[in-house]
């Protein structure tokens, strides 16, 4: 082998890709990012929110209103409710307690030594009781409107 040929071949430097294959992994490298803000720009740009889906969202936020504060106040009449049912059964119960210590209390002719003595009340004589016979039936008169009340009133 000749001298010159061993030196080239001792000189590897001439094998050595590296700053090449940083140079290429460089160039990918802005390429991709490139291309990634392309994108990104197109992707931005294709964004378009129509009036329709503004109403269409407005919507569906109004209905999820009114479904979630209908169930609040049904809980709030829910609890109201079994509050009242509670004091509806209270009540009762003391109507009856009640009603019993009432019942105990009533004495008739306490009564009618009251109304007697202290109101001056008497109990009505024959004379003062009207009997009325309907075993003949009820009837009545219709009179015949004219217009002129006092006649009518009167039979004039």
């Amino acid at each position: 082998m000749s001298a010159q040929a061993v030196k080239v071949a001792r000189d590897l430097s001439r094998f050595d890709n590296r700053r090449r294959v940083r140079e290429a992994v460089a160039q990918d490298i802005l390429e991709q990012s490139a291309a990634k803000v392309r994108a990104q720009s197109r992707a931005k740009e294709k964004i378009h929110v129509s009036g329709w889906m503004l109403l269409g969202f407005a919507t569906f936020a109004a209905s999820m209103f009114t479904v979630v504060h209908s169930h609040v106040r049904l809980a709030e009449l829910s609890a109201e409710s079994g509050a009242l049912s509670r004091e509806i059964s209270t009540l009762k119960q003391e109507e009856s307690l009640l009603k019993k210590l009432g019942d105990g209390k009533v004495d008739l002719a306490e009564i009618g030594r009251i109304a007697t003595e202290e109101l001056g009340m008497t109990k009505p004589t024959r004379d003062q009781v009207i009997y009325i016979d309907l075993s003949d039936g009820d009837r009545a008169v219709v009179l015949k409107n004219t217009g002129d009340f006092w006649r009518d009133l009167f039979g004039g």
